[in-house]
């Protein structure tokens, strides 16, 4: 449904005063949530895909994304991996972290784009 079926079934529903406030609202909401600024605000999936292939192993793309905690445990699993490679148990470890590494890389990826989401909605509904 776009804005204008929108006001199209407000018709006989509202006053024109009222759709006109509604509508002076959504555009006032619209131009906070679009404006240049606000785009400075929203993270790129893209750009936290290409810090996962380079940094995922350290937790760069979760800090990127805004999941500190994550980020951390990652980068403590990475660690615990390289200290303990000489016991061969870091081998074990890095090998299953490396295919979770990778698996990460869809959340990260899809957890942008859930961020970029609920930042815009928090705007266009609050």
């Amino acid at each position: 449904m776009t804005i204008n079926d929108f006001f199209i079934k407000l018709d006989s529903k509202l006053s024109n005063k009222q759709k006109f406030e509604i509508k002076t609202k959504l555009e006032d909401k619209a131009e906070q949530c679009f404006g240049a600024e606000y785009f400075s605000k929203l993270k790129d999936p893209s750009i936290g895909i290409l810090i996962g292939l380079f940094g995922g192993f350290i937790g760069l793309d979760r800090f990127y994304m805004g999941d500190k905690k994550m980020g951390i445990i990652k980068l403590v699993i990475f660690l615990i991996g390289c200290f303990t490679i000489l016991s061969g148990m870091g081998l074990f470890i890095l090998f299953f972290f490396a295919m979770f590494v990778a698996i990460d890389l869809y959340f990260v990826y899809t957890g942008i784009q859930k961020n970029n989401f609920k930042q815009i909605s928090s705007i266009l509904f609050n």
